[in-house]
């Protein structure tokens, strides 16, 4: 599996169970942010999860996911217009890339508590293309 996203934890407060991730789309196949909870918990999952398992528990760990900050979204480029070279060079210019912010809501702390401010990864979760 690809990744389609650089994921990388800007602020926790683990007293109210909030994180906020941003997240950079760096896969070319990868055409918009998710807000839901299913998203979420895909982003978060250290266990493998299937997309099935988790539409049965998300809502057991989530109780809120918003989207903001969007940023470089939709991508001002046309592909047919640049050589290999050039769609090479936006890809790998994380600045160009599109990104947003995803706030997340715990029910309990706990489920947090793999992470830390400034954890960073790449993740390959794909809902929607």
């Amino acid at each position: 599996m690809s990744a389609r996203f650089h994921v990388r934890v800007l602020r926790l407060d683990r007293a109210k169970a909030e994180v906020a991730l941003r997240l950079t789309i760096i896969h070319p196949d990868q055409r918009a942010f998710d807000d839901t909870r299913t998203f979420a918990v895909l982003l978060l999952d250290r266990e493998g999860l299937s997309v099935e398992d988790v539409k049965k528990i998300e809502r057991k760990l989530v109780k809120k996911v918003e989207l903001g900050d969007v940023r470089n979204f939709p991508p001002k480029i046309d592909g047919l217009a640049y050589t290999e070279e050039e769609w090479a060079t936006f890809w790998s210019r994380r600045e160009l890339l599109p990104q947003a912010t995803l706030s997340i809501v715990a029910k309990h702390a706990a489920y947090l508590a793999h992470l830390e401010v400034g954890q960073e990864w790449e993740s390959g979760v794909v809902l929607h293309t």
